[in-house]
């Protein structure tokens, strides 16, 4: 739901009458005829420069070329919306609101797709088919009824799709990277029995032939003990990554919803302040920029924990780590996923996937 604007009759900027069907808080044209609400117009800068940095992590770290194209897309919702608030025009809105379906797709698409990297696709030509049917049902459907909540209930329900299958495999014990902790339970076996039959055969002076034996063993053990140990760790810490995002992004859509309850108050509040001179600390309190930064920084959180999560899945856990970031001192707020070994280029077997 957004703010109906009651400062009617709407003002004219220099783009004409106000055609969007969305009306925020923040007063419009009031300082510019040439930018409609300006802390919400460069508040997307967070959205831009947050993805355009995340995109050239991807190709500098070598990651598959669908994470470059989820951070572009979050790139184009960014200048998307800031046309939208800049102008407040609907052909705008619509360059706002239509990519958030596309990279919700395309970000569903990511996570369900978890065949091994350089094995065949799990579901075939279904999932993108599918799922690229689905966005052209939604845009021509909203391109006809120019119905918001259509748009924000079409855009939940992507979303949600996603989520859930980040959640299901960041938790569920059948997660490929969960697995990894029972393999790792079994190596440890396996070692302890091997070092009993080392002493063993030590004591009955045979040991250069149990030596020879736990050597062979700890060298047929030593990948899948590098994986075990791994994957639980990388399991963790894209699971503290995606709920640091989650709390994030609902930080910021909870200050939407307020930005959009109570915008009488807040604009009145806005007019004390610049009465009393104090003008300076009214961007303060525009909601709907704060949900852009904090959207922002949630959304880039959340693509680069499924990042680093498909990838560990897709290759091997051991291939990458989480750094911190070094975007505008951001540091663990806005991390990046570093790859510390290269691909082997294995393509594992039906049994393995």
């Amino acid at each position: 739901m957004a703010f109906i604007a009651k400062d009617w009759p709407l003002p004219r900027g220099i783009y004409g009458d106000i055609t969007s069907t969305l009306y925020w808080c923040e007063e419009k044209f009031r300082w510019s005829k040439y930018v409609a609400e300006p802390i919400n117009t460069f508040t997307n800068g967070f959205f831009v420069l947050l993805s355009i940095y995340g995109a050239i992590q991807v190709k500098r770290e070598r990651l598959l070329d669908r994470f470059f194209w989820c951070q572009l897309g979050i790139t184009l919702v960014g200048i998307g919306s800031a046309l939208f608030h800049g102008t407040l025009k609907y052909e705008a809105q619509l360059l706002d609101e239509l990519p958030m379906i596309y990279v919700s797709a395309l970000n569903t698409y990511v996570v369900l797709e978890t065949s091994r990297r350089g094995a065949p696709a799990r579901y075939g030509v279904l999932l993108p088919a599918s799922l690229f049917a689905l966005v052209l049902f939604i845009t021509v459907a909203y391109a006809i009824n120019n119905n918001p909540v259509f748009h924000q209930v079409a855009y939940a329900s992507i979303q949600a799709a996603s989520t859930i299958q980040v959640v299901y495999l960041l938790n569920s014990k059948s997660s490929p990277l969960a697995k990894a902790t029972q393999i790792e339970e079994s190596a440890a076996a396996a070692s302890s029995r091997m070092t009993t039959r080392s002493g063993s055969a030590k004591a009955n002076g045979a040991t250069n032939g149990a030596a020879n034996d736990s050597a062979k063993a700890s060298a047929g053990m030593s990948r899948d003990n590098a994986t075990a140990i791994a994957g639980p760790a990388r399991l963790r810490e894209a699971r503290r990554l995606y709920t640091l995002g989650a709390i994030v992004f609902m930080t910021g859509f909870a200050i939407w919803n307020v930005d959009n309850i109570y915008c009488s108050f807040l604009r009145s509040t806005r007019n004390t302040l610049r009465a009393h001179g104090l003008g300076f600390l009214t961007p303060l309190l525009q909601g709907h920029g704060w949900w852009h930064i904090f959207t922002g920084v949630g959304a880039y959180q959340l693509v680069v924990s499924s990042s680093f999560l498909m990838m560990s899945m897709k290759e091997s856990p051991e291939n990458f780590e989480l750094r911190k970031g070094s975007l505008l001192g951001l540091g663990w707020l806005a991390p990046t996923v570093k790859r510390v070994h290269e691909w082997d280029g294995e393509v594992p077997t039906t049994k393995n996937q």
